[in-house]
């Protein structure tokens, strides 16, 4: 459940309008002009948490008012409540809300006292409630279709849930503070805030079992009498403002830096890492295929033509924040272009932390993410029906960085890196590794325990492999000589005694206006075709390596 600055721009029109307060008079007692009123509610200005506040105050309402709709009575509701809210789910959110239904089989293995509601509709709700009767939880799951207004469900429950792999912010959250209904949630968006300045609630892992245990101590807790946290007999029009401006700060802050992005148009398909063996890749279809291992999402979309053998992988260089929606597949437009198949990948390292730009598959302690992705994705190229030796790894700056390290664990693929970092510790930008290594390890002396992770000659000594490497390179761009290239050359002899050892052939380029930027998109399709051995009638390489 979202802000919606539509509904919210609604919302402020029909009390200005009830108060008989006109545009004009609005925005002199906010100190704007008339024009940014309209835009405010015709929903596509996005406004300030001071701005939010100003008008709450102008229109003498509280804050729950612009944000909230009222509440109402429903009768014949349980007290034994546990609910998740869902709306046009798409199939990845129905996997989740299915692990809710999991837990609530668990649960009612010890007591059968309780109902877990569902509200809201989406595609997969027959699949949903199939689960619920072939599982004899018609007695304790209901899915009762979209709401209008949800709250009164929400008011009376003993838990909202919230289990969600990634989340900007959710509004439901706040809404269940305002309702005095303690929040079970795994930890995303804004809820270690909420839970932790409001003491109104439990974070969890993203675990089935973990989930039922604590709803089953929620559902023993209660008993049938909701208890009140101490923030709810403080909620009123006098004191709403100070007490909810951190929660809606938050929560403006993370709608403003997603409210113009949408969605990839790619149907999601979420299935376990132990279903992937008989999973079928889908032909002449592009979709996200997200594996789920150890509770982390390792994202792929693929477009597996059925008239090529050759195969492209892409990897995502750094993310620019506030405009891009994950999860992220740069260069997802190529597809339609290319004549092989085509996989691009999303490293999960960015899920750590929403202001995390840059991952370089670093991962979490000792789980390594980028060998993870690397293995799954091998059982994919497998499953596509598609030799290595007839795949090219393609990524700039991070993500050739990401391409050279999958390279070591998908042997005979050839790797093209566009500028790509070499040893991230010599990387110029000193707050993006600081900020990796500290949302990937709880001790942060643990990094020093992983060189690999983060020099790619490290790696190589590591595995005792070096892949077929074509190394582009621009020799206008400062830092990837000085810091990056350079050393990696230095190094030449010592990897040159490695086990398996590939040539590296280094391309280098002068380009004073591309600096740290990748190559054209023609060309680099044209050089991937050409190590591929694709015929390309309508390009030609003189590069000499």
């Amino acid at each position: 459940m979202q802000l919606n600055y539509i509904v919210l721009g609604q919302r402020i029109q029909k009390i200005r309008k009830s108060k008989h307060i006109s545009q004009a008079v609005l925005s002199a007692m906010i100190d704007k002009s008339a024009g940014y009123i309209s835009y405010l509610e015709c929903g596509t200005k996005v406004m300030s948490l001071e701005t939010f506040v100003s008008i709450a105050n102008a229109l003498e309402v509280s804050t729950d008012t612009l944000l909230s709709r009222q509440l109402t009575s429903v009768t014949e509701m349980s007290n034994i409540e546990a609910q998740r809210i869902f709306a046009n789910c798409s199939p990845y959110e129905t996997y989740v809300l299915l692990d809710v239904l999991k837990a609530a089989k668990e649960v009612k293995k010890l007591r059968e006292d309780f109902m877990v509601y569902l509200l809201g509709e989406g595609e997969e709700r027959q699949a949903l409630e199939k689960y619920i009767r072939e599982n004899d939880l018609e007695e304790n799951a209901k899915i009762l279709g979209f709401k209008e207004n949800p709250y009164p469900y929400m008011k009376h429950s003993v838990a909202t849930v919230l289990t969600s792999l990634s989340e900007g912010f959710s509004l439901v959250l706040v809404e269940s503070v305002m309702l005095n209904t303690p929040i079970i949630s795994t930890d995303v968006g804004v809820a270690r805030e909420v839970i932790e300045k409001y003491h109104c609630g439990d974070l969890i892992p993203y675990d089935e079992k973990e989930l039922a245990a604590v709803m089953l101590r929620y559902l023993n807790q209660y008993d049938g009498y909701k208890e009140k946290f101490p923030i709810g007999d403080e909620y009123d029009i006098k004191t709403e403002v100070r007490k909810t401006q951190d929660l809606i700060r938050a929560t403006l802050e993370r709608y403003r830096s997603h409210v113009k992005l949408k969605r990839l148009p790619y149907p999601e398909i979420t299935i376990h890492d132990y279903d992937l063996d008989s999973y079928q890749i889908q032909q002449d279809f592009m979709y996200v295929l997200r594996v789920l291992k150890d509770g982390v999402p390792y994202e792929y979309l693929i477009n597996r033509r059925s008239e090529s053998d050759k195969l492209i992988v892409f990897h995502n260089g750094a993310v620019a924040e506030g405009n891009v929606s994950v999860p992220v597949f740069q260069r997802h437009s190529w597809a339609k272009l290319l004549r092989t198949s085509s996989v691009f990948c999303m490293d999960p390292t960015l899920y750590l932390n929403r202001y995390l730009q840059i991952g370089w598959g670093i991962g979490k302690n000792e789980n390594y993410y980028l060998e993870t992705s690397s293995l799954l994705l091998k059982k994919i190229i497998e499953k596509m029906g598609i030799a290595l030796e007839d795949t090219a790894i393609f990524g700039t700056s991070a993500g050739g960085y990401l391409s050279i390290m999958m390279g070591i664990y998908l042997k005979g693929a050839k790797v093209v890196a566009d500028n790509a970092q070499l040893d991230v510790r010599n990387w110029i930008y000193k707050d993006a590794l600081d900020s990796v290594i500290t949302f990937s390890f709880d001790n942060i002396g643990s990094a020093l325990k992983y060189r690999e992770r983060f020099s790619i000659v490290d790696a190589f000594e590591k595995h005792q492999y070096v892949p077929p490497i074509y190394l582009h390179v621009n020799l206008c761009s400062t830092a990837d000589n000085s810091t990056q290239l350079v050393p990696f050359l230095q190094n030449a002899e010592t990897m040159a005694s490695i086990k398996e050892y590939h040539p590296i052939q280094v391309i280098l380029h002068y380009r004073p206006d591309k600096g740290h930027d990748g190559i054209p998109m023609d060309e680099a399709i044209g050089f991937l075709y050409h190590i591929l051995h694709e015929p390309d009638p309508e390009r030609s390489f003189p590069y000499e390596c």
